[in-house]
């Protein structure tokens, strides 16, 4: 009876979740998707794609600082080809992002309606939604951090699993010059299960993935530009300018100094509820990491510490002292966030408690067709007392320090 109640309650809030995706689509979505690209959208990554075309990738003219790495606009490239609309490219993003999230979640040992939830939540919030309909190529940086993550922690001994990390983790490296750093916070984290199964075949087909589709583009603007990161400045090398791209020199860190409540509001509109992971999570992992040797415990602070670094690491990217900048600029907090949820319905996976998170995914979907102005200040209040009002108090009572260590599958 207990199992039918709970098999019930998937059903219906799955059903109602569905009915508010094809609101979301056919309200907000499908108007726009003959829309024509403007601003960075045709200026970088439509430029980009076009360079594909017509071979200028290859010499391209660094002054014109369209230099930026460019694996995925090879999607964006082939749209252009076909005369697909270039809207559909962050749509069919989203699309395998849901995918991706629930392959993830299956390889990390969910129930198929907790993976099915971790997809909606990573896939629904306005932080991934606002960028639908451009050309940008967040959505699927994401998705490859997300899918060479679940390689990493699950590996195995055939060649195909390493070509397919190689391709991963080279899509990934060369979605944008944040990438490096991302890629390099899950090598350090889980190079043991990396190297678990390597032969010389495999780390041929790895490397030659991660070659062609990430260390191409560094590779071609060192020998074009002088500076593996134009128009970036990095290190000694130097980047497209120095006064009127100010803006290139300005991180995260320097625009939270000048205005501290721009970026809490930026990540509390942008990821709606679960803006709290970003604070709750390197809290839990600080308390629990050096308590007890149970593995899924391992597991999951090690999935928050991916996490803390990337986010550290956010501190050091680009942004800029406008408030519109600032919360543009969130989207490269991506990987911090995808490794703060994953650990998040680990946690409460681990704990029997998976409902809560049901609830609060489908509460916090519900709430993207409501009309609420784009600072949730209201909502970031209001979804809490729902969601406390759905639920036992006295089974939160019980999410304790002691129990999650104490606790078993």
């Amino acid at each position: 009876m207990k199992l039918s109640r709970s098999l019930s309650l998937d059903s219906v809030l799955l059903t109602f979740s569905a009915i508010i995706v094809v609101i979301i689509f056919f309200r907000y979505i499908f108007p726009g998707i003959l829309e024509l690209p403007v601003g960075d959208n045709l200026t970088i990554h439509v430029a980009l794609a076009r360079s594909f075309l017509d071979g200028t990738f290859l010499h391209p003219n660094f002054k014109e600082m369209v230099l930026y790495p460019a694996s995925n606009e090879t999607i964006l490239a082939f749209l252009l080809l076909l005369g697909i609309p270039t809207n559909i490219f962050n749509i069919l993003g989203i699309y395998v992002l849901f995918g991706v999230s629930m392959y993830v979640g299956r390889i990390y040992g969910f129930r198929p309606s907790s993976a099915l939830f971790f997809a909606i939540a990573i896939s629904s919030t306005y932080g991934v939604l606002r960028w639908v309909l451009s050309q940008a190529i967040d959505i699927w940086l994401l998705t490859y951090f997300l899918l060479t993550l679940a390689l990493l922690h699950k590996p195995k001994r055939s060649a195909k699993h390493y070509l397919l990390l190689g391709f991963s983790s080279g899509m990934l490296l060369g979605s944008r010059f944040t990438a490096p750093l991302t890629l390099f916070s899950l090598f350090v984290l889980y190079y043991r299960n990396f190297l678990k199964y390597i032969n010389l075949k495999s780390l041929l087909g790895f490397t030659g993935m991660l070659s062609f589709f990430g260390l191409f583009w560094y590779i071609r603007n060192l020998l074009v530009a002088g500076n593996p990161f134009y128009p970036q400045p990095f290190l000694m090398f130097p980047g497209a300018c120095k006064t009127v791209c100010e803006f290139l020199t300005w991180t995260v860190w320097k625009s939270f100094i000048t205005n501290p409540p721009h970026l809490v509001n930026a990540f509390i509109s942008e990821y709606m509820i679960w803006s709290p992971v970003f604070v709750l999570l390197p809290i839990f992992y600080l308390v629990t990491r050096r308590r007890g040797k149970d593995n899924n415990l391992l597991i999951i602070n090690r999935l928050i510490l991916v996490g803390i670094i990337n986010l550290v690491f956010y501190f050091f990217f680009p942004s800029y002292k406008y408030y519109d900048s600032v919360v543009a600029g969130v989207r490269y907090s991506y990987p911090a966030f995808a490794a703060f949820m994953l650990a998040l319905f680990l946690l409460t996976q681990k704990l029997k408690r998976e409902r809560i998170l049901e609830i609060i995914t489908f509460a916090n979907l519900s709430f993207l067709i409501l009309p609420v102005p784009y600072h949730p200040k209201i909502l970031f209040i209001y979804v809490p007392l729902v969601t406390l009002l759905l639920l036992n108090l006295r089974k939160l009572r019980r999410l304790t320090v002691k129990n999650i260590l104490g606790s078993r599958e």
